[in-house]
């Protein structure tokens, strides 16, 4: 009977998850409060008015209400050795935030990083870095970044802080959950997004009040939202039953305006019997890095499911959230489909089996969900989607971390690559994972075991390595020196991180134990680069007369990286309007290994064949190849002026200048008519392919004009170089124009 009484479960809870999924609620939601701070230097910082009394433990805390079996096969993904390919070196290891009142048991690690700051954030304090880790600002109290915002929640618990930098936008954003359960029940989130750039300068604060426990909220930056999920927790009813998956999104728009009441569309999930393991749950939505997806890209929310929690194999749910400002009714949340993952097996029974050094004190593992982040990345011609768990790959009781890389080439998501890292015998668990602009993977977690004391470890795999394979040796960022005792509870996330400036820049911050006792860990803060960049000067090669065609110009690839790069390709010679480029006497014999900060002259000359041309210059690229995968190009322009014997300063046009340049996001382009004219205007990239029109075929008359190119206008325009390509009655001229976002 107990074995057919299985199967009906199996089988009811399979029809639940293969039919769509029924959106309980839809809702536009209202905060409670707002407020614009004064500058974050400025504000008193918070002292609490009285000691809290302890909380009582948080509902992903807590054990099962049902009872699933540990399974114990060998996971098919596992990689039982670590990588023997040469580590970065670390740039910056500084110490994080640590226990600052005696009142938090686990600081829920998170940071990010901006153009010149790191901010990070646990449950009780925060702080601010310079990007050398210099500290700027406190440590102090969550609720200082709150305390210009009056309401109930500064009499209570905050928790489980997320620190996010919007790159798309320049600026900040921060939220903690706020609750009470003695002897009222009061739940809140309070979110906070920055008025300037500047972390240390004002910022807009809100508070949005729940029925229920919004526990584990997790958020994620996208195009024109921010997105939050949650797991609601009627934390008032015995066992705190699972309330539903709720996921919200917070127009962006207004939140950087500062608007008191933003734009809000929120959904909550149906449940199965109130629990958390059957149901849809602590989805991850997905957070952005680099370049911003295409214009109406829904957001991807993901969760995962072990097998042995009632299904018949182990997969991943991916849902699309639709937003729809204009018409908020026609935004959707859809449950696009299930992937089934390679088999894994978690231990959610004894939920904290993760050993350490003379102690029977066991640490959790979170295995139920997904581990922050959901990293979302775009690429030409496919997109990308990283993240992990924590699995236990070869017996019930030893952690190692499944991670997962998605692809959608245009046709939908897939898994492209999948592996559960496990060397040796120590438990790895509560990781975080990130990928960089050359398609690298860094890969952050704690390691512990009866032999090693809770430390924070790095590995990573390259873009060339093996598919499923981390390929990077490991790297040990911090070793610790105690265990943590009476005290199940560990860090609960932790966040890798991509510098927006370079877009291959790692940053990771993480908890681990300096000396045993209950509340003595510590977090650190790292950065690395694995990317092995050249760096190529000038970019450009301007052949302005017959004298520099002979004479030839010369251009420097240099290695500045921190290992030897192998140059696979140069190409030697190129053909374009019937004049030939080529390099003269190349240095070196291809493929070939330039050390660490040396350099390569690479002289290129022009043999031309004079014939009139309507462009001002005449374009071709040299290209280069390193690394096996990365691409690099030098412009090869040649003036079309001493070609054609035409005197393009005695044009009809005059003082043609492009302020700023390099630019950002907006470049001002400013020109002088000394008659009427009929005048187009263009961008076009260094391989004259077309990006926009600025002016088309517009009749102006003498005087001065200013238009302007805003970067931001378009989708997916990267930085580098371009060119202004500027037709005053049919005759052409260029002006190079260097973008850096």
């Amino acid at each position: 009977m107990r074995t057919f009484i299985l199967i009906l479960l199996c089988l009811g809870v399979l029809l639940a998850f293969s039919q769509k999924t029924t959106i309980q609620s839809i809702k536009t939601p209202k905060p409670v409060a707002f407020t614009k701070t004064p500058p974050l230097t400025l504000i008193s910082p918070y002292v609490e008015k009285e000691v809290l009394s302890k909380p009582m433990d948080e509902p992903h805390e807590m054990q099962p209400l049902s009872v699933y079996p540990i399974e114990g096969s060998t996971d098919p993904a596992m990689q039982q050795e670590s990588g023997t390919l040469s580590a970065p070196p670390i740039i910056t290891n500084f110490p994080g935030l640590g226990p600052m009142d005696n009142t938090c048991t686990n600081p829920d690690t998170e940071g990010d990083v901006g153009p010149n700051h790191y901010m990070q954030m646990v449950k009780r304090s925060f702080a601010i870095w310079d990007k050398q880790g210099n500290l700027l600002y406190g440590p102090e109290n969550n609720k200082t970044l709150w305390s210009t915002l009056p309401g109930p929640w500064m009499d209570h618990w905050f928790t489980d802080p997320i620190v996010m930098y919007d790159h798309l936008t320049d600026r900040w954003f921060a939220s903690n959950m706020v609750y009470e359960m003695q002897p009222d029940y009061l739940f809140w989130e309070v979110i906070a997004v920055s008025a300037t750039p500047d972390p240390l300068g004002e910022w807009y604060c809100w508070a949005y009040e729940f029925d229920y426990m919004p526990d584990y909220p997790k958020f994620g930056v996208w195009n024109e939202e921010y997105v939050m999920t949650i797991n609601n927790a009627d934390v008032a009813q015995v066992g705190a039953p699972f309330m539903g998956a709720g996921i919200w999104a917070f127009n962006k728009a207004d939140l950087l305006s500062g608007d008191p009441e933003p734009a809000v569309i929120a959904y909550t999930l149906e449940t199965v019997n109130n629990d958390f393991y059957l149901s849809h749950s602590s989805l991850l939505p997905a957070d952005l890095d680099g370049p911003p997806p295409p214009a109406g890209t829904p957001n991807f929310l993901m969760e995962v499911k072990d097998d042995a929690w009632g299904f018949d194999s182990d997969f991943m749910t991916l849902w699309e959230l639709y937003t729809d400002w204009e018409n908020p009714a026609n935004s959707n949340f859809v449950e696009v489909g299930t992937m089934d993952v390679l088999p894994f097996n978690t231990n959610i029974v004894n939920y904290a089996f993760i050993t350490q050094p003379n102690t029977a004190t066991g640490l959790h593992t979170m295995a139920n969900r997904l581990m922050f982040r959901l990293q979302y990345r775009h690429f030409d011609g496919y997109d990308v989607m990283t993240t992990n768990h924590t699995v236990t790959p070869d017996d019930p009781e030893h952690a190692g971390i499944r991670w997962y890389e998605l692809r959608n080439i245009g046709n939908g998501w897939d898994i492209f690559q999948q592996g559960t890292y496990v060397p040796d015998q120590h438990h790895r668990w509560m990781g975080s994972i990130s990928m960089d602009n050359r398609g690298n993977m860094a890969l952050g977690y704690s390691v512990s075991s009866g032999e090693i004391y809770p430390s924070i470890r790095m590995t990573g795999r390259y873009d060339t390595d093996p598919l499923n394979m981390m390929g990077m040796e490991e790297i040990e960022v911090i070793t610790g020196s105690g265990s943590q005792i009476q005290n199940n509870r560990w860090g609960d996330y932790s966040c890798m991180s991509i510098d927006p400036v370079d877009d291959q820049t790692f940053w990771y911050t993480q908890m681990y134990m300096p000396a045993t006792g209950t509340m003595e860990w510590e977090t650190q803060i790292c950065s690395f680069k694995m990317a092995k960049e050249l760096t190529i000067y000038p970019d450009t090669l301007l052949f302005d007369s017959i004298q520099e065609c002979l004479e030839g110009k010369a251009f420097v690839i240099k290695n500045n990286s921190w290992d030897a790069i192998e140059i696979n390709y140069i190409e030697q010679e190129g053909y374009n309007m019937n004049t030939m480029w080529y390099i003269e006497n190349m240095p070196v014999t291809l493929p070939y290994m330039l050390p660490v900060g040396d350099s390569l002259i690479i002289l290129v000359k022009i043999d031309f064949t004079v014939q009139s041309n309507p462009m001002g210059y005449i374009y071709d690229q040299l290209d280069i190849t390193a690394n096996g995968t990365y691409d690099y190009g030098v412009v090869i322009a040649l003036n079309e002026d001493f070609l054609t014997g035409e005197n393009k300063e005695k044009s009809i046009v005059t003082n043609i200048k492009i302020t700023p340049n390099p630019f950002h996001s907006e470049a001002i382009i400013s020109f002088e008519l000394n008659e009427a004219a009929l005048v187009n205007m263009e961008i076009i990239d260094a391989k004259e392919r077309f990006i926009t029109t600025l002016v088309e075929k517009q009749k102006l008359n003498s005087g001065a004009y200013t238009f302007i190119w805003n970067v931001n206008d378009g989708i997916g325009i990267a930085s580098g170089i371009y060119y202004c390509k500027l037709s005053i009655n049919d005759k052409v001229q260029t002006k190079k124009i260097i973008l850096i976002k």
